[in-house]
């Protein structure tokens, strides 16, 4: 397993990076160790909105629906262009939500159901679209994903410094 490390060089954040992908995929802790490597902010668009709502995110789903929060993630600045973003899952449905991320180096992190539930265990309760998962959603989503990204990284069954490495090197 390779750590890590800045190159000797050092790595330049010329664009910004964002991940988008299914939930549980491991954009958040990808985003963490990135960050770190790269000695640069790293944004988690769901963590930023929760501490601004001051309720979690299930919580708005539960009450307003998924449309409701996307509207807030991007009115709100969720969206911004932090050096290393990782998005929610559903960061991709709205169509102005597509055109930033278009001008980002933005990468699809892939996971299945599987691995995701795997992944999480018992937190999978929390996440409110796991709970009832819906294929024709992830299918719809996975379009979405493919087209507004440049690159696509399955990271499933990696250690995360490995999928970061991995992840660092799709970019540049």
């Amino acid at each position: 397993m390779r750590a890590v490390s800045m190159p000797a060089g050092g790595w330049r954040v010329r664009t910004a990076v964002a991940m988008v992908g299914p939930m549980g995929t491991g954009k958040t802790t990808l985003g963490r160790i990135v960050s770190l490597a790269l000695r640069v902010q790293c944004t988690d668009t769901d963590c930023s909105l929760e501490a601004c709502l001051h309720v979690s995110i299930w919580q708005v789903f539960a009450c307003l629906g998924e449309g409701q929060f996307r509207k807030w993630e991007l009115q709100m600045g969720a969206l911004s262009y932090a050096p290393i973003t990782s998005h929610g899952g559903g960061s991709v449905a709205l169509s102005q939500s597509r055109c930033r991320l278009r001008r980002t180096r933005c990468v699809h992190i892939e996971g299945s159901p599987r691995e995701v539930a795997r992944r999480l265990g018992a937190p999978c309760a929390e996440r409110p679209l796991y709970r009832a998962f819906d294929l024709a959603m992830r299918r719809r989503r996975d379009i979405l994903y493919r087209t507004s990204t440049m690159a696509s990284a399955q990271l499933g069954g990696l250690q995360p410094s490995q999928a970061a490495w991995n992840l660092l090197s799709a970019v540049g």
